[in-house]
Parts: C-alpha cells; structure tokens; sequence
C-alpha cells in the first residue's frame, strides 16, 4: 500500500514539475521559435527580390518583439536602401542597444551618418566596431570613406585641412589593401583620393587594378584618362575617357556621358591654353603602369577584350566591354 501511495506522489510530483517548467519556459521558446519563422519568412523575400514585403514583415515582428535586435538592424538597412534615413537611424538606435557587438549593424550606421555628413558621430561608431571586433578590411575602408568625404565637403579655402583628411583616408585605404588587394571599389576610391594628393601615378596605378577587377566601370575608366593627362599623356587619356563616354551612351547612359563629354573639352581646352594641339605628343608611359596592369589577370568578365595596358597602346579606342550583372 505504501508502495503504490509512494508511486502514485512521485507520478504527481513528475507531472506537476512538468507543468512548472511549460510554464516557466514557454514564452522564450515561443519567442525563440516565431523570430526564427519570421527571420526565414524575410530572408525568402529578399532572396526572391521582394525588399517591400520583407521590410513589412521585418516591422511586423519587431513591432511583436521589440526587444529583438536582429530584426530593428536588418528594417535599418532596408530604410537606408530605400533613402529613408531618419526611419534606418531609429532602427539602427534600437538594434544596437541590444546588440552593441554587431559589426554590420555599427558599419551600417555609421555609413549612414556619414552619407548625412555627421562625420564625427561616425567616428564614433567606427571606434565601437574597433573596441569589440579590431581593425577588419570593412572597417578600415569605411573610416577611409568618413575622411574622403570630408575633404571633398570642404571649401577650397581650407585646401590645406582638406589634404590632412586625404592624406587620413590614403592613410586607411592603403592598410585595407596591404590586408585585401582585389576590392575594386577601395582601389577606385583609393585613386581618387591619390589624384587630389596629386600622386597621379599612384592614382594611374590604382586605376589600372581597379579595372582588372571590372573592366566594364566606365567612371574608372575615366578616371584613368584624367590622371594620365596629369602625367602629360594626353592622347592615351583622351582615348580612355572617350571610351568612358561611349560606353556610357551605348548603355542609356546618356545624361552622365553629356556631363563627362563637357568636362573632356573643358580638360582639352586647359591643355591647350598651355600646350600647341599639334604638336601634343605623349610623355612616355612608364612601364611599371603596364607591368601593375598585367600583375594579375582578369577575370572571366574581361576574356575576350584586352588588358588595360593593351588597350592603353592602340591607336584608336576599342568598342567597350559589354556590362554585366551585378555591378
């Protein structure tokens, strides 16, 4: 009799520990598994391009889960993709408290700050990102971007603080490739702010590498041109910018190629208020220009046109390479 009255309290006691820990444990495990279905539910959307829909749904679970951080930083992203900053700042705001160690969601940030020029705020979460997670290569040319931009918001008059923060963004540029050398968007940013350094042939060789990476980039293209007239090889840096424009018109790109054809003759018209048209000769083109061109070779995007230093040495421009997704 004991025996069974023993049995039958453990059973009891066994049911009723159960049902404490249902209880105890229920909300975590239905929070944790109806943020996991949301999460599934967005990342389906955006695979199959539908951002609006999955921007709806990212709000409706953190409007049900506001304590959430993954879904407030992925709605961040989503606004600053669609322009809409101030709703991508309160979202980033909201994420970041709950999850101050996200890298992408302080990268998102603060590149959010500095497209609305709050350089020193952006600053500072970059040094959030350095405290928890050290120098990567996305950081390093995110903090490079904050000093380029800077300089280039700065009126002419403070020229010389402007070159401080060239020479900052060189600075950090340079460190990204040391660590990465194919990013074809630091290499182009890396020449820009080489040109306003006036290193142009640094400028000349980033350009070159750049377009290995993407030879179909027609403002990498022109770039090129522009700092090979600097170096006083003006035919080849006539013919790389014509190309940049025909490349742009052949690609409904019209507008910005009528922008860039007014420049090329604003650059021509300089030259030759110094310089005799007919009697413009190229300076010699250095070869470490062609040996940078030719260190690495193209990609599968660039097999059956020619290398940039190839194109450089033809005597008139070839047709453009064809563009292609994904850039």
């Amino acid at each position: 009799m004991m025996r069974r009255l023993f049995n039958f309290g453990g059973t009891v006691f066994s049911m009723l520990l159960v049902i404490f820990v249902l209880v105890w444990f229920h909300k975590p495990i239905l929070y944790h598994v109806e943020t996991t279905f949301i999460e599934l539910q967005c990342r389906r959307l955006l695979k199959e391009g539908e951002k609006t829909a999955a921007t709806l749904k990212y709000a409706e679970g953190a409007k049900k889960y506001p304590q959430h951080g993954p879904f407030h930083l992925s709605l961040g992203r989503l606004y600053q993709e669609k322009h809409q900053l101030e709703q991508a700042e309160i979202h980033y705001r909201q994420g970041l408290e709950r999850l101050p160690e996200d890298l992408d969601g302080r990268l998102g940030y603060g590149h959010l700050l500095t497209q609305q020029q709050r350089y020193n705020e952006a600053l500072t979460q970059y040094r959030q990102a350095r405290k928890y997670h050290g120098f990567s290569v996305p950081l390093l040319n995110q903090v490079g971007q904050v000093y380029q931009h800077a300089s280039g918001q700065l009126p002419f008059k403070y020229r010389a603080f402007s070159r401080w923060l060239d020479l900052w963004a060189d600075y950090y540029y340079r460190w990204s490739l040391l660590s990465e050398p194919e990013q074809y968007n630091t290499l182009l940013n890396f020449g820009v702010v080489s040109q306003r350094l006036n290193h142009s042939e640094t400028a000349v060789l980033a350009y070159c590498e750049a377009l290995l990476l993407y030879p179909d980039s027609a403002i990498t293209r022109y770039n090129l041109g522009l700092a090979l007239t600097e170096l006083g090889v003006y035919n080849t840096g006539y013919q790389q910018m014509t190309m940049a424009i025909h490349y742009l018109q052949e690609h409904d790109q019209v507008p910005h190629a009528q922008r860039l054809a007014i420049q090329l003759q604003q650059v021509k018209n300089h030259v030759n208020s110094y310089r005799d048209p007919q009697q413009l000769k190229d300076a010699a083109f250095p070869e470490r220009f062609q040996a940078s061109c030719l260190s690495r070779q193209p990609d599968k995007k660039a097999e059956e046109g020619q290398t940039v230093a190839a194109e450089l040495e033809m005597e008139s421009p070839p047709k453009p390479p064809v563009a292609h997704d994904g850039h």
